[in-house]
């Protein structure tokens, strides 16, 4: 009688996330920002992604966060900021140089016909790319 109690009570228990988490996911549905959101990079963002940065293991996603970074919409003003977040991800993580320089490369790739390109993400992205070298994130291919 009392192991049937317990199922109950735990079944029960269940089914309420269950109907919690329902109802929650429904009443958000169609209320999420579009992609351009996660794409934007904002000061007050900067604080929190390195302080998370330090409790996160990104291991299975350092392809992700290095394409993330790429396509970024950053100001000049933020490059300190993302050669700190990048010199933290290439000292974390050894695969980060070669997959953050590949996600450049797509990215500069992408921006052969100029009539289609934003020149100004471009110009941000260019000082942030010399910078990133001078930083020795890219490194040369060994012979």
């Amino acid at each position: 009688r009392k192991h049937l109690t317990e199922f109950i009570a735990e079944a029960s228990e269940r089914l309420s996330l269950r109907t919690i988490l329902l109802e929650q996911n429904l009443a958000i549905a169609g209320k999420w920002p579009d992609d351009a959101f996660f794409r934007n990079f904002l000061d007050s963002q900067k604080d929190a992604l390195l302080s998370e940065f330090e409790s996160l293991n990104l291991s299975k996603y350092v392809e992700e966060v290095a394409t993330a970074i790429v396509e970024a919409k950053i100001k000049l003003t933020d490059i300190p900021f993302m050669l700190r977040l990048c010199s933290a991800m290439y000292q974390r993580y050894s695969d980060f140089g070669i997959l953050f320089f590949d996600a450049w490369k797509k990215s500069f790739s992408s921006h052969k016909d100029l009539k289609n390109t934003n020149l100004s993400k471009l110009r941000v992205d260019l000082a942030l790319f010399a910078d990133l070298i001078q930083s020795n994130i890219f490194r040369e291919a060994e012979p």
